[in-house]
């Protein structure tokens, strides 16, 4: 059996032994119903926080008594797959890991100068069309990346 399928068996068995330990979680900051609680993208996903390797490893117990809810939250593909199962039990320490994350990612698309609508509508051709699908790349960026910022600051008041 492939390595892959074995993960998959044990992530299976691990959801059915603490998956009915995670409650819906509405966290503050910026995002509405079907987006992801991190950057307001549509979310496909849950992430389950704390990850359910960590929850099926130290138990609900060692959540309880520190205080450390054990919910769920919509997340869209890849803030879900960026932050896996790595050991960040809040809502705010999640953000601020994805944040910094975007931010590394994104580093050569918002360091770059933006084109406005009017000077894109000045070129032709396939370089209009190039200019055009990076602006977009850059605004997206630029909104995933705020919207981050916006909810680490709401959530750093809950912390």
């Amino acid at each position: 059996m492939s390595s892959k399928a074995d993960a998959s068996k044990r992530r299976k068995r691990m959801e059915a032994a603490c998956g009915s330990s995670y409650v819906p979680f509405k966290p503050p900051g910026y995002w509405a119903a079907g987006c992801c609680a991190y950057c307001g993208n549509l979310a496909q996903t849950k992430d389950h926080i704390p990850p359910i390797t960590w929850l099926y490893a130290l138990g609900t117990r060692y959540f309880d008594d520190r205080g450390l809810l054990v919910v769920w939250v919509p997340a869209c593909k890849q803030c879900n797959s960026l932050i896996g199962d790595k050991k960040l039990f809040t809502i705010h320490e999640r953000t601020v890991y994805l944040w910094r994350k975007y931010v590394e990612l994104y580093k050569n698309i918002v360091t770059n100068p933006s084109w406005d609508d009017h000077e894109i509508n000045t070129l032709r051709g396939r370089l209009k069309d190039e200019i055009g699908n990076f602006a977009n790349c850059q605004r997206a960026a630029d909104r995933r990346l705020a919207i981050l910022e916006e909810n680490i600051g709401m959530r750093s008041m809950q912390s």
